[in-house]
């Protein structure tokens, strides 16, 4: 079967995705490459043909050739992180309908046990219609069977439980980096973004915007005691790790000063998600639930999203065709 190359999105967990067309159907694919000598291949594709939902992008067919698998998938025009790139402030309608969109694939993916474990702008897909869907399941697991990696999700997005070592964490991973991407449309950039990457340096980042953990958090989040010790250790100047109520600290820092959220009880899922109490951080269902319907009730305006597309394929190429495996060599 031959295609014509169209562009090159970018590189998801273990490969490389680029938009193909079939010349003879006109259709067009998202394909990303894959190595079968990798332990997760299997894993991803058993999930992709698992969820079926409009929220999660849909694997349409595979084709092996040699060591590699091909994943055809449905197309989008481009990744939360590309429009963010292009539209810095997003108004709010259009952030609370792509966090909705969010929610629910989350929520759906949760209820077949499963973990997508690296939400970020970069996997969440969007196109011109406002369809939102969820990609990239590279890290994704069904059934957290402990112990957990807590190497996952990246750095910005990831929970503090994660980031103390915790192998025995749950879904809400997935919801805390969710709300940070909310946040992040609110404000225009990332809430915990941190320029030298380091799990220490993120967990002070964290501490810098909603306090420091409580010991109580800490026995909680079922913190790796080392990790724990190197991290009171690195702040033992008036920075220990405290056992104090900051629950007041965490409102009125994550609402006022760095969050644009209207001040309304409608958006206290936000500061219930970004918080260190692992026990009562909300599930993807319960935010849906909790949220009044009348919030994604208004009109959806997208913004044109065509100029935040790749370029089109160069005139050279515009009537080559060739096999899949070609492509990917270009």
């Amino acid at each position: 079967m031959k295609f014509r190359f169209l562009f090159r999105i970018g590189r998801g967990v273990g490969g490389d995705v680029c938009i193909v067309e079939q010349p003879n159907t006109f259709e067009i694919y998202a394909v990303k490459k894959l190595k079968y000598d990798m332990n997760n291949v299997h894993a991803e594709t058993n999930i992709l043909k698992m969820c079926r939902h409009e929220n999660i992008v849909s694997l349409m067919f595979i084709r092996s050739f040699q060591d590699h698998a091909y994943l055809f998938m449905c197309p989008m025009d481009c990744s939360l992180r590309q429009y963010l790139l292009h539209f810095v402030d997003i108004d709010l309608n259009c952030s609370l309908h792509i966090f909705k969109s969010l929610m629910s694939g989350l929520a759906y993916c949760h209820s077949l046990d499963i973990a997508h474990r690296d939400v970020k702008p970069e996997n969440i897909l969007m196109n011109s219609e406002g369809n939102v869907r969820i990609c990239d399941f590279g890290l994704a697991r069904q059934t957290l069977q402990y112990p957990c990696t807590p190497n996952v999700v990246t750095l910005w997005y990831r929970a503090p439980e994660l980031l103390f070592g915790s192998q025995s964490y749950d879904f809400t991973i997935d919801t805390w980096a969710a709300c940070c991407c909310l946040v992040e449309m609110m404000n225009g950039y990332p809430i915990f973004k941190i320029e030298s990457l380091s799990e220490i340096n993120q967990i002070n980042k964290i501490a810098d915007i909603i306090g420091k953990p409580t010991c109580h958090d800490m026995t909680l989040m079922r913190v790796d005691p080392a990790f724990a010790y190197v991290y009171e250790k690195d702040n033992k100047d008036n920075n220990k790790i405290v056992n104090k109520d900051i629950n007041k600290t965490v409102c009125k820092t994550v609402c006022a000063r760095w969050v644009r959220l209207p001040d309304s009880p409608e958006y206290e899922f936000v500061r219930q998600t970004l918080s260190y109490s692992v026990v009562t951080r909300p599930s993807a269902t319960s935010i849906l639930e909790s949220i009044p319907a009348h919030i994604f009730q208004k009109t959806f305006n997208v913004k044109p999203i065509s100029r935040v597309c790749h370029a089109t394929v160069p005139a050279d190429w515009s009537d080559v065709l060739m096999s899949i495996e070609e492509v990917f060599d270009l």
